[in-house]
């Protein structure tokens, strides 16, 4: 909660700026990631290849009747798969760091 106030702040406060906010394991929640893409912010945080991202559930009105309601949307890929397909198009980003940028 903390980390999306301090994001709010800093988009507020310099709007035309591209920012990116650089956050341990503990920031890697779906929570403050949909805050900053909703802010047009970059978040990078360390993940692991194997983990598990899921679909959005959908709202309660568009979910099926009758049938057990699930409690993770459907499974995405994994940054593995997502890495090796041939059809994934990266981006790249410069990073100013210890007096030099760099691009990754």
């Amino acid at each position: 909660m903390w980390a999306g106030q301090m994001v709010s702040a800093v988009h507020r406060w310099l709007p035309n700026r591209d920012i990116s906010v650089l956050g341990d394991g503990a920031y890697s929640c779906l929570a403050l990631g949909l805050h900053c893409v909703k802010r047009e912010v970059t978040l990078i945080t360390p993940c692991e290849f194997d983990y598990a991202f899921h679909d959005a559930l959908l709202p309660v009105e568009q979910r099926p009747k009758g049938s057990k309601p699930r409690i993770v949307g459907k499974r995405q890929p994994t940054l593995d798969q997502v890495l090796m397909d041939p059809t994934t198009v990266g981006k790249k980003k410069r990073f100013a760091g210890m007096g030099k940028e760099r691009e990754r």
